[in-house]
């Protein structure tokens, strides 16, 4: 089977997820009776991502729905499953080696310095706000893409946005960092900046459903960030320019909530760019069938145009 003809990115990406998920459960958590289970369970998705037909090549209406849907579904579980791992788990973090880059970065930690003097109400209401309004940015443009019938290019947002956060999910597996604000409730602390009027709706958001140890890159600076990016190719430049706008706003929020230190932000930008060129340049490789088909109608022109030519040079003699 051609995978590269067959199978859009966001398939072939979750396959190979899904098997590195299954090594991942056998070697850190190896000796727990549910290993077993997710073992099995990453494996059989692989395979059936592998020999099901085209996700969403169906046109019955479920179907296709289903199609649309299924990797913010795989996304969101994957995600839930980084800190049900962790938990499981307890790796050693890696908030010193992180904290150290920080601080090396800018000689001060920011999220430190934004949270203690810029605390006016106002601003910790628009920093609230744009922290909680990632999932708009994020899940927004894929909607309209659905509602408006533009198959290809939500294929194309849906494979940019999944395989920067799978990007960051690998980090986070090879890398767990708690970030300030989750360090400081480690501590028995409280966590500056998280106030306002946005501050316990966004409390109650990280109570229900945080996963620890997802700090380094800011999936939500990665994600906006990506989003922001994947917007600009699919919509118009205005439209663009107010979802780059907003991307930065949330950039910004993350380190003013004190969720992240400004070098979790800076690698979750650099994520998202590093691997939306990667994206560009996988959406822009030339189709082997469609190379092959092309060089058997241009092989068969010459040879018309031989065939004409041979019959023009008779009908002039």
């Amino acid at each position: 089977m051609d995978l590269k003809n067959n199978k859009p990115g966001v398939e072939i990406l979750l396959m190979a997820y899904n098997v590195i998920l299954a090594g991942v459960w056998v070697m850190r958590a190896g000796q727990e009776s549910v290993t077993p289970f997710m073992v099995f369970l990453h494996v059989g998705l692989a395979y059936l991502l592998l020999e099901m037909p085209r996700v969403g090549s169906d046109t019955r209406p479920p179907l296709k729905i289903l199609g649309r849907i299924y990797p913010y579904i795989m996304w969101t579980l994957a995600w839930s499953e980084i800190g049900w791992l962790y938990n499981l788990t307890l790796p050693l973090v890696h908030d010193g080696s992180i904290k150290a880059m920080d601080l090396a970065f800018l000689g001060f930690h920011l999220n430190e310095v934004l949270s203690s003097f810029l605390s006016w109400t106002w601003l910790r209401n628009i920093m609230g706000l744009s922290y909680l309004s990632y999932y708009l940015l994020v899940l927004g443009p894929p909607v309209a893409l659905a509602l408006g019938k533009r198959e290809r290019d939500l294929e194309y947002h849906t494979f940019g946005l999944i395989s920067t956060y799978l990007v960051c999910f690998l980090i986070y597996l090879a890398l767990p960092v708690l970030g300030p604000r989750d360090l400081a409730h480690a501590s028995g602390e409280v966590a500056q900046g998280v106030g306002g009027l946005f501050g316990p709706v966004i409390n109650a958001f990280f109570e229900a459903g945080d996963s620890l140890g997802t700090a380094f890159p800011s999936s939500h600076c990665a994600g906006s960030v990506a989003a922001a990016l994947l917007v600009r190719r699919h919509f118009s430049r205005t439209t663009g320019l107010i979802a780059s706008v907003w991307a930065g706003f949330i950039v910004v929020s993350t380190i003013y909530t004190n969720n992240h230190y400004a070098i979790d932000a800076v690698a979750g930008v650099a994520t998202a760019v590093v691997t939306q060129k990667l994206v560009a340049l996988y959406m822009s490789r030339p189709a082997v069938g469609k190379v092959a088909v092309t060089l058997d109608v241009a092989r068969r022109g010459l040879n018309l145009s031989d065939r004409n030519r041979s019959r023009s040079k008779g009908e002039l003699s």
